[in-house]
């Protein structure tokens, strides 16, 4: 595909975190979306959902009996939403909730980075939870964790 090239960088951030930061170089406008993990969902035997979504300005989070999977924007601005995919799209679950960031991007260098979390259900999970950050400057990337120890540090090519 000629008018997009992507480069991944895909770091561990303890605690059940992943941090992912992308270079995107588009050759149009376009739009972007990225997710993090599928959770399970069903409803009771009176139809009402057993599990819930919450989102913020940077963050995506769905919770049920089976986990949570949170999303959250590092870098530049994305839309935050709670999607359902259709019915059986999931091998494990019928039915699931898939956190995810989205943005129109215009032609040119982009640079998108989150924090992925995904983990077992332990009472109720916080859109505010501290979590993994990145700083992008003077061509190097520094992933911390949520005390702010550094992770990672690495040269990125910031054209």
């Amino acid at each position: 595909f000629d008018e997009a090239s992507i480069t991944t960088w895909l770091m561990p951030a303890g605690g059940g975190w992943h941090v992912r930061l992308h270079r995107v170089e588009l050759g149009r406008a376009m739009e972007t979306a990225e997710a993090g993990f599928a959770i399970g969902i069903e409803h009771d035997q009176q139809g009402k959902a057993t599990w819930r979504a919450q989102t913020s300005d940077d963050s995506a989070l769905a919770q049920s009996n089976h986990g949570r999977s949170l999303i959250r924007n590092l870098l530049n601005s994305r839309a935050t939403s709670v999607l359902l995919p259709a019915p059986n799209t999931n091998l494990i679950h019928p039915r699931t909730a898939l956190p995810t960031l989205t943005a129109r991007l215009s032609a040119g260098t982009h640079f998108l980075a989150c924090a992925v979390f995904a983990g077992v259900h332990r009472g109720k999970a916080q859109l505010a939870a501290p979590g993994p950050t990145i700083a992008l400057a003077h061509g190097e990337a520094t992933v911390r964790d949520a005390r702010q120890n550094v992770l990672h540090r690495f040269s990125v090519a910031i054209e």
